[in-house]
């Protein structure tokens, strides 16, 4: 399977918060490069995070193999050694967020299904992931909002997440229904 990872890779785009639309070519083109330079025996294997730690040190594949990992559903890229995130959507809720992410994860992405919002790994930190709009701000609504993530402005407090990840208790007001809006409702972003 020389270099079949690498047609693959020409439609994976690599995360970058530095350029206008939030993805750079540089990544994949970078990795096409090295693939092709290396002309090495690429490979694709699966199996849990848990096992591509324990039974699948980078070390010993080739550049520009792949791992796809089963319950996180994300790929990662073997360059020069490094599993490396290369795509996919993680999806869990708050308290579920990966904790062993390190600067190899830049870019990875996860669905955070309890508050209806996407992160992304800095490579330090969590911050909000591409076109994620944040929380905390409160928007009308003529119908009920569908899924998590909303709550109606009546005056409780609820958990709001942050881009760190973390959640924060916050009081939201009470403006339901009134003549300002007529029949519309308004809804907190959690």
């Amino acid at each position: 399977m020389a270099n079949t990872v690498a047609p693959f890779m020409t439609n994976v785009k690599y995360f970058d918060s530095s350029t206008p639309h939030g993805f750079s070519q540089f990544g994949f083109l970078q990795f096409n490069n090295l693939v092709n330079a290396q002309n090495t025996q690429s490979q694709v294997y699966a199996g849990t995070h848990a096992q591509r730690l324990a039974n699948y040190p980078a070390a010993n594949y080739s550049n520009g193999s792949l791992f796809y990992e089963t319950d996180r559903q994300v790929f990662y890229v073997d360059i020069q050694s490094v599993w490396t995130y290369a795509s996919g959507i993680m999806q869990a809720t708050q308290a579920n967020l990966p904790a062993d992410l390190s600067a190899p994860d830049e870019g990875f992405l996860v669905g955070v299904t309890d508050y209806a919002h996407l992160l992304t790994w800095t490579g330090t930190k969590w911050s909000w992931g591409p076109g994620e709009a944040g929380s905390g701000m409160i928007q009308p609504f003529s119908s009920l909002p569908t899924g998590s993530g909303w709550h109606v402005c009546d005056g409780s407090t609820v958990d709001m997440l942050l881009s760190t990840g973390q959640v924060q208790a916050v009081e939201i007001p009470a403006i339901g229904k009134d003549g300002a809006y007529g029949n519309l409702v308004s809804y907190f972003r959690q």
